[in-house]
């Protein structure tokens, strides 16, 4: 997501990230995605579905992914406090996008923009 991804977030929606970060805190780590649709023993495949101001679990990246964005127009991500990782948001193009991402990151994933945002999760289990 690497060159999609916006740092510089506008105040309103770092508040919003931040908002959410906290009102969920305490929270245990849950699952990446919503649905599991197929599995074998290489690859997870998971749907997500979140409305305008929805979020996702708390959830860590225990392999390498692939994103397929098909719906929306801006995600977010935000990870619990003293991770040292700050905020981010990705504006979505028409028409989605792929991207991937390496193992390692917890975050909660919050849908920032003002349509439903749709994407399938490709979980490489064996690297």
């Amino acid at each position: 997501m690497a060159g999609i991804i916006q740092k510089d977030l506008a105040p309103e929606v770092r508040a919003q990230l931040e908002r959410y970060r906290d009102e969920h805190a305490d929270e245990p780590v849950g699952n990446v995605a919503q649905r599991v649709l197929f599995e074998d023993d290489r690859v997870r495949v998971w749907d997500m579905r979140l409305e305008p101001g929805e979020g996702s679990d708390l959830h860590r990246h225990e392999h390498d992914y692939y994103l397929v964005m098909l719906e929306g127009d801006m995600i977010g991500g935000v990870s619990p406090p003293g991770t040292g990782l700050e905020p981010f948001a990705a504006a979505l193009p028409p028409g989605g996008i792929t991207v991937s991402v390496p193992k390692g990151s917890l975050e909660w994933s919050v849908n920032v923009g003002s349509k439903s945002f749709y994407e399938i999760v490709v979980e490489l289990k064996d690297t």
